[in-house]
């Protein structure tokens, strides 16, 4: 393994009060990584003492008075299969579509800091995508590309884990809480998060393996190939997930503004 290029770190579930002290709850999913004594391959399963994520409804604050839920018939709403989110939970969009919310008074602060966090996980699966795809043409070598993959895929392995602990256990209980009709939708972001925990699980494992067969190209190639496709996969998934989330979350704020939020 090329020299100062670490395995990726656990997949482990970061939540506030752990760690290092940061200055509010969504911005502890951007602190710093820890950094990493030596190469290792590791697991992304939570180890002992480790919290499991809880779910959403151990935490949910009580509906509004006054609004229904709203029932959004019988279908598939997983990650992998879902087209979007069912038009009973957009009824806010239409009110708040997505092109005008950078001109809404409320944009700046707390939506537009959770849409760049967004941009952030898009914009490293999306470099990372674009390293492998150089390494397996030989635009990019070996030495070049294990530590941009472990610096990269860590940070980003890391915050997404911070970014959606804070979700489940912060803002989607108080934001469900803004509107009964979009109960069901903040369940089903939360469902995405432990679907999403596997598909992470199987990139910590497939950048691993490729990191360990540094000094065998055939092995490499072969590990980065399986990277590559797995990347993706995830790219896939999780923009759909982060699309989803941003069509629910932001016209509630943008409708309510972002008092007692922080």
């Amino acid at each position: 393994m090329v020299a100062g290029a670490p395995g990726l770190p656990r997949n482990r579930n970061v939540r506030p009060g752990e760690g290092a002290d940061l200055p509010n709850p969504l911005e502890a999913s951007v602190g710093k990584a820890r950094k990493k004594p030596r190469a290792q391959l590791v697991t992304s399963r939570p180890g002992p003492g480790e919290r499991p994520r809880r779910t959403l409804a151990r935490h949910a604050a009580p509906l509004e008075r006054g609004r229904a839920r709203t029932y959004i018939g019988p279908m598939d709403h997983s990650l992998e299969t879902r087209p979007g989110l069912p038009d009973a939970l957009r009824v806010l969009l239409r009110d708040y579509p997505r092109e005008g919310w950078e001109q809404d008074p409320s944009f700046h602060g707390l939506v537009s800091f959770w849409l760049g966090m967004h941009l952030h996980f898009r914009d490293a699966l999306g470099l990372m995508r674009g390293d492998a795809e150089a390494l397996l043409d030989r635009r990019l070598d070996p030495a070049s590309w294990a530590p941009r993959l472990a610096r990269t895929g860590g940070g980003f392995v890391q915050h997404l884990h911070g970014h959606h602990g804070i979700e489940d256990d912060h803002y989607f209980p108080l934001l469900s809480a803004r509107d009964a009709r979009l109960a069901r939708g903040f369940d089903i972001l939360d469902a995405d998060h432990h679907a999403l925990d596997g598909h992470l699980d199987a990139f910590v494992r497939d950048a691993n393996a490729a990191l360990s067969a540094l000094k065998d190209e055939d092995a490499l190639r072969t590990g980065a190939g399986r990277l590559h496709e797995g990347l993706l996969r995830l790219d896939r998934f999780l923009d759909r997930h982060l699309t989803d989330e941003e069509e629910l979350i932001v016209p509630v704020i943008l409708r309510d503004g972002e008092a007692g939020l922080r």
